[in-house]
């Protein structure tokens, strides 16, 4: 019955970097991915208007891509901010089938005091097992010191993160599947203002979520280990595959 009712999040950009959208829609447009014709005028058109405004004032950002072991802009980009993050990390997924080498830098950067926080969904998923799935490692990253929030007004659908001033929005997942096997793309941003707009729609969703307790979560039944257990093991199975 949820299914109708995703939270998705969405910027409008403008100035000189749409052209680097148009240039990627032009790339996979005439690529074998797609098997297009090549870009129309009316494409080349918005690529050209796009790079006349080369003057543009405003928040300094870039679209960065990624498309699998081929190319993994994505990935690296947000393990530099990652490793580097001074004040706070959070990030908000859908899908949390973190890699191996993302949940080390979110533990370390807990541990030596960056504020870390994971928004993700609650009971409300379209896809339980891979909910499940994550959850097997709520354990250790709740004793490294990060927060969990499960969203639960309905699915959340949307794909953004912030580190401190940069925020990062787009399809990627920040999951196996994303990272490692599907073409994604990202819009980065690093401003001030912006990042505090993000923070503040962060915090609003905190408020409409069920943080994880430490204490609570090593408690929970037999049952749910079982299906954390289960679900973790097709996945992991599913991660040695490329």
């Amino acid at each position: 019955e949820f299914l109708d009712a995703w939270y998705e999040v969405a910027v409008r950009i403008q100035g000189p970097v749409v052209a680097d959208w148009v240039r990627l829609f032009c790339r996979l447009w005439d690529s074998p991915l797609t098997r297009g014709r090549g870009p129309s005028s009316l494409v080349r058109g918005l690529s050209t208007a796009a790079q006349a405004e080369s003057g543009y004032r405003g928040m300094r950002g870039r679209a960065i891509w990624g498309q699998g072991y081929r190319y993994q802009a994505i990935r690296h980009s947000l393990h530099e901010r990652v490793a580097s993050a001074r004040q706070r990390i959070w990030i908000c997924t859908p899908y949390f089938a973190p890699t191996f080498s993302l949940r080390l830098r979110l533990a370390r950067a807990a541990r030596r005091g960056v504020e870390v926080r994971l928004l993700l969904p609650g009971k409300r998923h379209d896809h339980p097992g891979v909910r499940y799935a994550g959850q097997r490692f709520y354990g250790r990253l709740l004793k490294a010191g990060v927060h969990i929030h499960e969203f639960q007004p309905t699915f959340i659908h949307a794909k953004f993160s912030l580190v401190d001033d940069w925020v990062s929005l787009g399809s990627c997942n920040f999951d196996h599947w994303s990272l490692h096997w599907n073409l994604e793309a990202n819009q980065e941003v690093s401003d001030r203002r912006f990042a505090g707009e993000v923070a503040l729609l962060f915090e609003q969703h905190f408020a409409d979520s069920h943080e994880i307790e430490p204490r609570m979560w090593s408690r929970r039944p037999l049952l749910q280990r079982l299906k954390e257990w289960l679900f973790g093991t097709l996945d992991g199975m599913l991660t040695r595959l490329r």
